[in-house]
């Protein structure tokens, strides 16, 4: 007789679940979370926001792959509004599009009003399409 239980392993894995989008609502008004459960379309638009405004490598509790480098960017006295309106959009792709949600992420019209950039895009995530607005 052996000391450990004998079973197959595809046994351990039958009652695993696939994974979902819940998570809790956050309030970014007052920056704070909800105890309110959100899901699908709408947990990916918070992720999306929530990524674009947490600075990447700020952050010890976030991966190096969590967060924007955009705030950089446009801190950098030294280069054009021109190179940071062309830049943008690859600094916002490169944050989002490690997400195993997101499909694509497209369409980006940025815009300049005096010290303000306004960046408006697509995106195609597994949940549907998204009209995404941010200003910097």
């Amino acid at each position: 007789m052996s000391l450990s239980p004998e079973i197959e392993i595809f046994e351990v894995y039958k009652n695993e679940q696939n994974e979902t989008s819940e998570t809790f609502r956050f309030d970014f008004e007052t920056n704070r979370i909800t105890s309110e459960i959100i899901s699908g379309k709408e947990a990916v638009e918070q992720f999306i926001y929530l990524t674009l405004r947490t600075r990447r490598f700020v952050h010890p509790v976030y991966s190096a792959d969590t967060g924007e480098e955009v705030h950089e960017l446009m801190a950098d006295k030294e280069v054009t509004t021109s190179y940071k309106k062309a830049e943008i959009p690859r600094l916002i792709e490169d944050a989002l599009i490690y997400d195993d949600r997101i499909e694509r992420v497209y369409g980006f019209e940025v815009t300049d009003e005096e010290d303000k950039i306004f960046v408006n895009f697509q995106v195609d995530t597994v949940e549907g399409s998204l009209s995404i607005q941010e200003v910097y």
